[in-house]
């Protein structure tokens, strides 16, 4: 069957709203049986759902976050490993040191591809701020007005002092011959440079954006030696030849001076993106230019765990998906072209490839919901693309009781499977739950497991807490 296939009824309208109602009201998996494949959904948060579409046939698991940008409560973003340029983590690690109580992620998936040591091959853009150069490669990225782009990019920077200019040639990069490079808290405690050069910091007087003019204020220099410490606040402008020169003429403790770090072919401010390649879906068709970025053929044909990025036309929903594979019995993985006409099955009308392979790596709710294809299960990656619940209450919203019909023999036990949300789907804990028997062949022991009699016969069981809800209908037999 095509890729996707079973998706189609779920494209339409009515199709649509069914689902939709199902998602709102059940908060439950439920299993929507399509052609040879089938899709379990659940909500995992305010406008965001999880499906994993199953093909036996195939086979072939696939595992979509799919994420309403317009709903206030939620915000997409970027993670570097361990906040360094040169580092290495695990997805669930780095989501765990980026949640707070008032910022919980729901998903994650891994992002760029990445070098030995753990950085990146490509962009990446965290709260405003760069992590390293763009290479030719296409990059996912979100603007400051909620705008969604994915475009391959280049880099200009400029250093402004009161009636002089200076170009920086990079960020958190090896400092060459004539180069102005600026280091931030990214490369580390100090630039690791060489002495060959010439070094001022600076602090940021505001924010830093991408494509917006930044102020500082210059707050050290030294001459003689490099490797000049980076303030937690600020950054460390290193320059060698021409551009030593003109730190040494142009620039004393306590001015101010403007830089301004720019991405063609991009205008807009930049809050975050992230690195991947190659592009795959250009305005709703399949368009996949390896030369371009540098990848090969085999890269592309083979079936292999992939992970992707994309966004409907309207740019009001994104799409993160992980596909499994390299497990001959569950799921064999994709081809690009393959992966690329399952997301515009989803609606996707411009789609990035990410870093996939042993790589690829979805993370919901606490849990990781693929299976990875390394041995030793999750790897260690540069980066990842998260989205964050930004509230939360202690408010009992939802209640869901697992499962909705069970058959029992008689003289039996069953330990049902309780989860309380807040209206934001937050999972609450420590929470008294009351548990119900309206049947007349069971009853509930006080921690909740169930007991059947020797009698046969029907009857609805219920869990309670703060006033919501929820029921089973059971069958002894």
């Amino acid at each position: 069957m095509a890729w996707g296939q079973g998706r189609q009824l779920a494209q339409s309208p009515k199709g649509r709203d069914l689902l939709k109602n199902k998602l709102l009201f059940g908060l439950l998996f439920f299993i929507e049986y399509l052609f040879s494949g089938e899709t379990i959904s659940r909500i995992i948060g305010p406008g965001s759902n999880y499906y994993n579409y199953i093909d036996w046939d195939i086979p072939v698991s696939v595992h979509i976050i799919e994420i309403d940008l317009t709903n206030p409560n939620i915000e997409i973003i970027t993670q570097k490993a361990k906040s360094k340029l040169i580092a290495r983590e695990k997805t669930s690690v780095m989501v765990q040191q980026t949640e707070t109580e008032g910022n919980i992620v729901i998903g994650a998936v891994n992002a760029d591809f990445f070098y030995k040591d753990g950085k990146p091959v490509g962009l990446q853009i965290a709260d405003g701020e760069i992590l390293k150069n763009p290479q030719e490669r296409a990059v996912f990225g979100l603007l400051e007005d909620k705008q969604l782009f994915i475009d391959i990019l280049t880099f200009q920077g400029w250093l402004f002092t009161d009636n002089q200019v200076c170009e920086i040639n990079g960020i958190n990069s090896n400092r060459g011959e004539d180069d102005l490079i600026l280091f931030n808290t990214y490369a580390g405690v100090s630039s690791n440079t060489n002495n060959w050069g010439y070094e001022i910091s600076a602090q940021y007087l505001k924010k830093p954006m991408v494509n917006d003019t930044s102020w500082l204020v210059v707050t050290s220099k030294y001459e003689a030696r490099g490797d000049l410490e980076i303030p937690g606040y600020g950054v460390v402008l290193s320059g060698h030849g021409m551009k030593e020169k003109f730190l040494r003429k142009f620039v004393e403790i306590g001015d101010t001076v403007k830089i301004l770090l720019e991405l063609p072919p991009v205008k807009n401010r930049i809050l975050e993106a992230i690195s991947g390649g190659p592009k795959i879906i250009d305005k709703g068709r399949i368009k996949i230019d390896l030369r371009n970025e540098n990848f090969t053929a085999g890269f592309s044909t083979t079936r292999h765990p992939r992970t992707a990025i994309g966004y409907n036309k309207e740019m009001t929903k994104v799409l993160l998906f992980v596909v499994d594979g390299r497990q001959n019995e569950y799921s064999m993985g994709m081809s690009l072209r393959d992966l690329a006409k399952f997301m515009i099955n989803w609606g996707v009308y411009e789609g990035l490839n990410l870093d996939g392979g042993g790589s690829s790596t979805m993370y919901v709710r606490g849990e990781i919901v693929n299976k990875p294809s390394d041995s030793s299960g999750e790897r260690p990656v540069s980066n990842a693309l998260m989205v964050l619940c930004n509230r939360y209450s202690d408010q009992v919203k939802y209640l869901n009781l697992a499962p909705k019909r069970l058959r029992l023999k008689v003289k039996s036990e069953f330990i049902f499977d309780v989860k309380i949300f807040d209206e934001y789907y937050n999972p609450l804990k420590e929470k008294e739950i009351r548990f119900i028997s309206q049947h007349p062949y069971g009853y509930f022991e006080p921690s909740g497991k169930f007991f059947s009699t020797d009698q046969t016969g029907s009857g609805y069981v219920y869990v309670e807490c703060d006033g919501v809800r929820d029921s089973c209908w059971v069958i002894v037999e």
